[in-house]
């Protein structure tokens, strides 16, 4: 169980990132082509209009294509080199729950009725020309003419954006720290916890579950019998603390302000319902120099972005995703620990693209996680088979990925595919690096040698670039 904790906080966390910077308007409405790194994805047309859905509400595809280009061009070396095949689907993923960030955003300021005027948006023009040194609006309408963009819906595109940026503003501003916060800080907990029955068939029937089992501990059940009776979940380690900060927002302040020995109401973590009962609180130690003052300062940044965090987590527990592109279903399944449909993702994707070693790669990576090492062994022979089939692209990471496996489980073939992938990796500095480290546990010294040699060459370059 609380390993779902740090999974959910990990899944949640991840799309959590400041994408309101510099480059908010710069290079974010010329869209063009998306280049993912990898093999070419042709996407159908049904999916173009149907990317993927938050509840009822259509997730801001356009966010998501512009924050997709410039997290994965900015790792791109070369456009002949492939990333790494992980990364690229982190950051991918990473680009979409951004996405889902800002359609979340800006759905609660149109909800709210937050406007935004014509000065602010003529200002946020003019400070875009600036930074994207465009003398006029006329070369500017000029330059969305290329792309395809009328200027009425690139100022509707800056509408949407300073949307988003006010309410996430918003709600960090109505962050407040108090002393009680503080006294939280400087205390650690234990707790015990009883999951309801996950064979509900929804979330509400989940939940009236859970306020069945919380009315009987009040009418004299006792926890323990009650988590014997009706938890589902695994058991907990009930001798491990937890610091103010450890787990979400709602949870520490559901969580910190219970008594010893006494049982919260139901609270609905993801898509679990949960009942904890508070088992020891104890309090820290503080300074000499303790001063509430400073500590609620010290603490005001980090609860801002905790609430920014929190947002995210209720809309997604509120609007439950569901993606239609298989580049993204994959990933999205993993991370909910999700195998089959995973699985049936990256079946969707070779279907797509079947010349692609991409997601029969990622595939045997994720049959090595749960330990299924003959459905790994064919997905790494498909994958060796398609990357003979390719000419004018690099894929290092994928023959690194290959070398390590066949290293691992299948030393006999590793003499075909060593030279291969050192040549696969040379002038990548990264991609050598990873060599280097798989080549540790390979018995050949005259193939370290070749990557020292390699590893030397690019670093006598960037010597004389200084």
């Amino acid at each position: 169980m609380l390993e779902f904790f740090r999974k959910k906080a990990a899944y949640i966390g991840l799309g959590i990132v400041v994408f309101f910077g510099a480059t908010m308007f710069t290079g974010s409405f010329f869209l063009g082509g998306m280049d993912t790194g990898g093999a070419p994805q042709q996407t159908s047309k049904s999916e173009q209009s149907d990317f993927a859905m938050a509840g009822n509400i259509p997730v801001n595809q356009e966010k998501f294509v512009t924050l997709a280009g410039q997290y994965i061009n900015g790792m791109i070396a070369s456009p002949s080199i492939a990333i790494d095949p992980e990364l690229r689907e982190q950051l991918l993923y990473r680009a979409f729950l951004d996405a889902v960030t800002f359609t979340a955003f800006v759905h609660q300021a149109q909800q709210s009725d937050v406007t935004i005027s014509k000065e602010m948006v003529n200002l946020n023009v003019e400070s875009m020309m600036e930074q994207s040194n465009i003398s006029s609006k006329k070369e500017l309408k000029e330059m969305l003419k290329q792309q395809g963009v009328s200027y009425k819906a690139f100022l509707e595109r800056v509408k949407r954006d300073n949307l988003a940026l006010m309410m996430m503003e918003s709600i960090r501003n109505n962050v407040n720290v108090t002393n009680r916060d503080v006294d939280n800080k400087y205390s650690k907990i234990r707790f015990n916890i009883i999951e309801t029955d996950s064979d509900a068939q929804s979330t509400t029937g989940n939940r009236r579950t859970a306020d069945s089992i919380y009315q009987e501990i009040q009418s004299g059940l006792s926890f323990e019998k009650a988590k014997e009776l009706y938890s589902n979940a695994l058991e907990n380690n009930v001798n491990q603390w937890f610091n103010y900060g450890d787990l979400s927002q709602k949870l520490d302040q559901h969580l910190f302000e219970l008594k010893d020995g006494e049982v919260g109401a139901p609270i609905q973590v993801g898509e679990k319902t949960l009942i904890f009962k508070l088992l020891d609180k104890k309090y820290l130690p503080r300074s000499k120099e303790f001063n509430y003052d400073t500590e609620r300062q010290a603490m005001l940044e980090d609860e801002k972005n905790r609430a920014v965090q929190q947002f995210q987590a209720d809309f997604i527990q509120n609007n439950p995703i569901e993606i239609s592109i298989p580049l993204l279903q994959a990933i999205h399944y993993k991370i909910q620990g999700k195998v089959l449909e995973a699985t049936g993702a990256y079946q969707r994707q070779i279907s797509q693209n079947p010349l692609d070693p991409t997601p029969h790669f990622l595939l045997a990576k994720m049959y090595l996680l749960v330990g299924d090492k003959e459905k790994a062994k064919v997905q790494f022979k498909w994958t060796k088979l398609k990357l003979s089939d390719i000419e004018g692209v690099k894929f290092p990471f994928l023959y690194l990925g290959l070398l390590q496996y066949y290293q691992q489980e299948s030393p006999e073939d590793i003499i075909d595919i060593k030279s291969i992938t050192l040549d696969q990796c040379r002038g990548n500095k990264r991609a050598l690096e990873q060599l280097k480290e798989i080549a540790k546990l390979i018995p050949d010294q005259r193939f370290k040698t070749q990557i020292n040699e390699e590893l030397d060459a690019i670093t006598t370059v960037e010597i004389e670039e200084k």
